[in-house]
């Protein structure tokens, strides 16, 4: 149930595994707890993509996604969130979800960790990922093209600073100095650029809804 509708048209269809989607989404509603932060880029491992949003990686999409996200990169919208079923009694601190996201930036979101109960019951289940195949594998290059533009800056700024006498004064010392700034707000760029926020959604105890995840 994937919903792809930042990145292109989706066919909607009625039934999902079997249930009527228009009843699904009505228990979503209920089962809705709030959102969380959680590294896409390197997510955890007990994270199951693509079970159920199994929708083949369309390239054309994900290069559109990364060419976006160079001019707004929105990685902490309600509109944008990726939706993950876990159970209540998995996360280490519940009272951290939050009602609302909208307006806020990704590092003032708490990260999803898994409380002692969570991590024992990734031994046999999983964090069931409903959506954001492509934002994950977009983000995987954005964030490779950004540390290929660290290195870049990086290397001017060592041959200027490597220069005769190292002492710049000027237009020397203002150049040196944009470097640098450039060079901060590109590490911080692709540090906060890895988490993306997650609409949690409990998926209770062994209903006939919660057979969909297992």
């Amino acid at each position: 149930m994937e919903d792809d509708s930042d990145v292109a048209p989706v066919i909607r269809e009625t039934h999902f595994q079997g249930y009527l989607i228009n009843d699904l989404e009505y228990q979503k509603v209920d089962a809705r707890m709030g959102y969380m932060a959680m590294n896409i880029y390197k997510p955890p491992e007990y994270a199951r993509w693509g079970a159920y949003n199994d929708r083949k990686i369309n390239t054309v999409w994900v290069k559109r996604l990364v060419a976006d996200f160079q001019q707004r990169y929105n990685n902490c919208s309600e509109a944008t969130c990726i939706e993950v079923a876990i159970r209540p009694e998995w996360l280490k601190k519940r009272e951290d979800v939050r009602a609302v996201i909208d307006g806020r930036r990704i590092k003032t979101i708490p990260l999803l960790e898994l409380s002692e109960a969570g991590e024992k019951a990734m031994k046999t289940e999983q964090l069931i990922m409903l959506g954001g195949n492509h934002r994950r594998e977009a983000v995987q290059i954005y964030v490779e093209w950004l540390e290929r533009e660290i290195q870049t800056v990086e290397a001017a700024l060592k041959k200027k600073e490597e220069g005769v006498g190292a002492v710049f004064v000027g237009e020397g010392a203002e150049e040196v100095e944009k470097l640098k700034e450039k060079l901060k707000g590109q590490k911080e760029m692709s540090e906060g650029v890895r988490f993306w926020a997650v609409r949690l959604y409990d998926r209770g105890e062994s209903t006939q809804y919660d057979l969909c995840f297992r």
